[in-house]
């Protein structure tokens, strides 16, 4: 069985949501190595950024669980890249 080993996602953050807590929580998920939230745009009650998530078995769920308890907005996924390792 594959497993995902990249996820890129579209995802609106509430202001009062620091994104290094974000951050620190989502790479506590089980399969996690690494993530990365870049703030693309400050609207007038979200921040719209571009999230990327790597490590060797994501278990996409949490993810979307622990961005569900931040009150975050998961609008696309823009990128999945699973197998035995990363390619581009």
């Amino acid at each position: 069985m594959t497993s995902i080993r990249r996820l890129v996602l579209d995802v609106l953050i509430p202001l009062n949501m620091p994104i290094e807590d974000l951050a620190l929580k989502l790479s506590k998920v089980r399969g996690v190595d690494g993530v990365d939230i870049l703030i693309q745009e400050v609207e007038r009650k979200v921040e719209a950024s571009k999230m990327t998530i790597e490590g060797s078995d994501i278990n996409f769920t949490a993810v979307k669980d622990i961005l569900d308890k931040a009150g975050a907005s998961l609008q696309s996924i823009d990128r999945v890249t699973c197998g035995e390792r990363i390619v581009g």
